[in-house]
């Protein structure tokens, strides 16, 4: 769940921050294949998840492309105990008349 602020400003930018809270799933897989002479090639793998609830910081940009499509760009900042984040969202919205 968040929230948005949306700036008021004249044009085709409109500008946003928000805050909120967010359940973030973080998984990785590591593999490595190693040869020895002799007795062959051997595979280690190994897989490590978590779940954190995380605070989510944001600032965005809407950008409207026509009367019907904008473009939203929304860095963001997650605090998620020890596996902080930054991530760049983008996507195009299409409101429906």
């Amino acid at each position: 769940a968040t929230a948005h602020y949306n700036i008021a400003m004249e044009g085709m930018l409109k500008p946003y921050v928000g805050a909120g809270l967010g359940i973030n799933f973080f998984s990785t897989t590591a593999e490595a294949t190693y040869t020895i002479p002799g007795y062959g090639t051997q595979t280690i793998s190994a897989t490590g998840s978590a779940t954190r609830l995380g605070i989510n910081l944001l600032a965005g940009i809407n950008y409207k492309l026509s009367d019907m499509l904008t473009l939203v760009v929304e860095p963001r900042y997650v605090i998620a105990s020890d596996l902080n984040n930054f991530q760049i969202k983008a996507g195009i919205t299409y409101a429906m008349k």
